[in-house]
């Protein structure tokens, strides 16, 4: 049986300096602290995705080259420059060069722990998708790594070319963001510190799930044990992911406001 893809993780030095960044960018979703120091930023039920960025706390370490795994955000008709003059605004948040020259339909921005996100122009391709349109996966074997993804969590694959796949959510009608492999050829040696999270039905099934992500090509890299427990493994080009271990009932949350954070405007 497949895992389900529940979450973007953002492995973070300050938790929430990342998240009263990230939260007023994704306009409508909440903020709810969990275990382990953990916070997620949820989306509202109108937005069609299913998916929670979740930040984690971690040790400080070097930026090596652009994140192999980055978000691309929705705008829509009217929207984009609104979009990103708010997004701008935000305290850490900078424009950034990675390349991508002065006519592309995007907006390449860094959030203040440097991880590189896109803004796009509007695309009837992501007029369903929600304020986050893809997760997109800097890869050399585009088709081959999004057949494993698609074997590992049952997400259709909706196109496959040979510099670019892509997948979705099966469900009907078709909503939330598109999963994306773009060929990359220089793309950073070092795993992302954004990440997919992907997570077993039952807790009782872990083991089980693990083992079948090993025999469709990923390799386990470490356990986590706590409140919040997980194994984090790598794809077949050595991108990280956790796997997460359910716990029932689920543990309390607490809603946050946006005005509890800190200062949100530089």
């Amino acid at each position: 049986m497949p895992v389900r893809l529940t979450s973007i993780v953002f492995q973070a030095v300050d938790v929430d300096r990342l998240v009263y960044f990230w939260a007023p960018s994704l306009e409508g979703w909440s903020i709810e602290s969990a275990s382990d120091g953990e916070v997620l930023v949820r989306p509202p039920e109108d937005d069609g995705s299913t998916l929670d960025l979740v930040f984690t706390p971690t040790a400080p370490r070097p930026k090596a080259g652009k994140n192999r795994v980055h978000l691309d955000l929705n705008s829509w008709e009217g929207t984009y420059q609104r979009a990103r003059d708010d997004i701008l605004q935000l305290a850490g948040g900078r424009l950034v060069d990675i390349g991508q020259g002065e006519l592309v339909p995007w907006t390449v921005i860094a959030d203040p722990e440097s991880n590189e996100f896109c803004l796009l122009k509007p695309r009837d391709r992501y007029r369903e998708s929600g304020a986050i349109a893809a997760v997109v996966v800097d890869c050399a074997d585009p088709a081959s790594l999004a057949a494993f993804w698609s074997a590992a969590t049952g997400w259709t694959v909706v196109e496959s070319e040979p510099d670019y796949a892509a997948l979705r959510d099966p469900r009907e009608p078709a909503r939330g963001p598109f999963l994306e492999f773009s060929r990359v050829a220089d793309r950073a040696a070092e795993p992302s510190p954004v990440l997919l999270g992907i997570e077993s039905y039952w807790a009782h099934q872990h083991d089980t799930d693990v083992g079948r992500l090993l025999t469709l090509g990923a390799r386990l890299v470490r356990r986590h044990d706590g409140a919040v427990s997980y194994s984090v493994l790598a794809d077949p080009e050595g991108n990280e992911f956790r796997v997460l271990i359910p716990v029932w009932p689920p543990p309390p949350r607490t809603r946050r406001s946006l005005l509890d954070g800190p200062a949100l405007h530089s």
